[in-house]
Formats: structure tokens, sequence, C-alpha cells
């Protein structure tokens, strides 16, 4: 029984093997890449990997540009797709560009490509399956065709190099770059319809919305006036930033947008108005913390603060309607009236004497 177990096993695993491997490989720009014929009739097939699945070598390095077509025997194929794991481990694989004939690529395809720095995509979006990039460290320059119009960055979320990205004219949705640890800044194509970019961050055509903040972003956020709405966490992950610009036209800010940014020194408020930031929801039950039931629900302005060293720059016009408005006690706040509650601390909260400065004007913040 024992030995026809091991058979069956083996008959498995050769089929398995079998089944992976090539149909047939070509040279290109003087290395061999390695094909999958994917349908005969159509005369269509797929970039993939020597041998098995087993027991793969990809020994590809430089820049690799895809062909679209490839010529086997008398028959010209169009190369729509790169198979799971086709470039995985190609260690000396430096630069990659895509075809526009290729709709999908697989699963792992470039996995553990640590030498992979550019990728290039003439053509509309392909589809990907999961951890394509995945352990590619060194990616710091990809490039999007014009037809591209979604992005989901998670799927470069291992890159240590990825500073900076472009979105193509077309996009309409973009996915995933909070992912992107190290993005420092992020441009729009002029002609795009949905975005703008402002300072390295991105915002709504129209500049009334601020989006995102690129999460290594480090310099100064001077938000545009004009500009209406910070969304919910489009700042949160900015722990760089040290001095945060707030425009007159504000109507709506998450007291949560400060609540992470430890070196944050500076945050002028220019609204002539305080802004209703939070929602107290009552006192923190741990802490055994005396809560004002009037209180309750009511809308308040607070800026929850990682570090007791920040100073709040407001007009000197406003002091009357912060001290009516502004939340004094610990306990949790939401964002809107029936939302999750967050816990606050003391400490966090910005207090009259020690967090605020008041000025006739902010010129010197120009």
């Amino acid at each position: 029984m024992m030995r026809l177990k091991n058979l069956l096993l083996g008959v498995l695993l050769s089929t398995a093997m079998a089944a992976g491997a090539h149909d047939f490989s070509a040279m290109v720009d003087g290395q061999a890449l390695y094909f999958d014929i994917t349908n005969k009739s159509k005369k269509t097939a797929a970039v993939t990997f020597k041998g098995s699945i087993a027991d793969h070598a990809n020994d590809v390095k430089g820049k690799v540009q895809i062909p679209a077509k490839v010529k086997h025997g008398d028959v010209t194929f169009e190369i729509t797709a790169i198979n799971p794991k086709a470039f995985a481990g190609a260690k000396s694989l430096t630069a990659v560009v895509i075809p526009a004939s290729v709709v999908s690529i697989g699963d792992f395809a470039f996995e553990k490509c640590d030498s992979l720095t550019s990728i290039v995509f003439p053509g509309a979006q392909p589809s990907m399956g999961q951890g394509v990039f995945y352990e590619c460290p060194a990616l710091s320059d990809i490039t999007f065709g014009s037809d591209w119009e979604s992005i989901d960055f998670t799927v470069f979320r291992w890159s240590n190099r990825l500073v900076h990205v472009t979105i193509p004219a077309k996009v309409t949705k973009v996915q995933g770059l909070k992912k992107l640890k190290i993005l420092q800044y992020i441009s729009v194509d002029n002609n795009n319809d949905r975005f703008i970019s402002n300072g390295g961050l991105l915002y709504s055509k129209d500049g009334k919305t601020l989006l995102i903040c690129p999460r290594a972003y480090s310099q100064k956020v001077k938000i545009p006036e004009g500009t209406e709405v910070v969304r919910d966490g489009s700042l949160i992950d900015c722990v760089g930033v040290s001095y945060i610009d707030f425009p007159s036209t504000l109507k709506e800010l998450s007291f949560r947008e400060t609540s992470r940014m430890h070196l944050l020194e500076t945050v002028v408020m220019r609204p002539a108005e305080p802004l209703i930031t939070s929602y107290y929801r009552g006192s923190i039950a741990a802490q055994n913390v005396t809560s004002n039931p009037e209180n309750n629900g009511k809308g308040m302005f607070l800026l929850q603060l990682a570090t007791e060293k920040t100073t709040i720059v407001i007009s000197a016009d406003a002091q009357k309607a912060y001290s009516e408005t502004m939340a004094t006690e610990a306990g949790e706040y939401s964002q809107t009236p029936d939302g999750i509650p967050y816990q606050v601390d003391a400490k966090q909260i910005p207090d009259f004497k020690r967090n605020f400065t008041l000025v006739k004007s902010f010129d010197k913040y120009e």
C-alpha cells in the first residue's frame, strides 16, 4: 500500500511539474524569455518561467522589454499575459516594460526581484493578482499608460524607494496611496478632470477637498484658500509634518488629524470662527473622570495633540468664540454626533495658556 501511495504521489508530482513547463522560448534583446501558449486558435501566449513551478529558474537581467508579439515556428503569438511567478526571484532584473497587449499579470509575478527599480505600463491597466510586486524594495520609478482609469497603489507597498508618483490624465479613482510608507510627493497630469496636486498633496479638481498628504511628507503643509474640507485621514499618518496652515475657507476637519503628529510645532487656524471638529460623548470610565452631562453630544473645537509643545495660532478677535467652543475635559469624542468614539486624554487637549497664540493678523505666516 505504501509503494502504491508513493507511486501515485510521484505520478501527481510529475504531472504537476509537466503542466508547469513552458511551451517555447525566444531570444529577446539577447536573453531568453519563456512562454506558454494560452490559446492556439487565437494565437495568444503568456510570459512564464523556465521549468516547473516546483523547480524554476529565472536568470533575466538588466532591462527587459516584453514583446507584444513573438514568433514560434510559423506562428506569431500575441503576448496577452504574464503568468504567476513569471519573473519571481530574478535578482538582476532592473527594469521592465510591459506591452499594451498584456491584459493580466498573475500572482507574485515579480516577487523578490530585489534590483527592480523601474516599471513602464504603456497601455491600459492590466488586471493584477496578489503580491505581484511582493518584496520588490528597490521600486522607485513607475510609469502608467495614458489610458489608465484607476490605480491601486497597494500592489507597490513593499517599495522602500518610491517617493514620487504621477497620476495620469484619465484616472478617476485612486486607492492605496497611504500604503506607500515613504511617499513624499504626488503629481497629477494637468489634463486630469478629477484630481490636482498642490505642493505635492492630492486635492479634488476644484481644490475644495484635501484628499491625501503623502505619509513621508516632511515639508510645511500650507492648505490653500478655497479648500473647504480636509478629508478624514488625509493628514493623520503624516508624522513628519511640523507645520500646518489651515485656510480661512475651511469648514470641515476631524479632531484626530493631528493625533499622531509628534513633531508638530505650529498649527495656524485662519477661520474667523472655531470649527466644530468633534462631539463630546462622555467621560473615560477607566479614569473615573467626572463629566459635565451638559456637554454630552455637544459639538466642540478640538485638535487631539500628540505633543503638548504644539502651538495653535488663532485670531485675537476669535478668542471669546474659542473659549466658549473649546473641548476642555478628557473623555470620548467622535467626529460626528453618532460616529465612533475615541478616547482623548487631558494632556492631548489644547490648553489656552499652554498652546494658543493670539495674533491680530496672520501676515507673518504668509
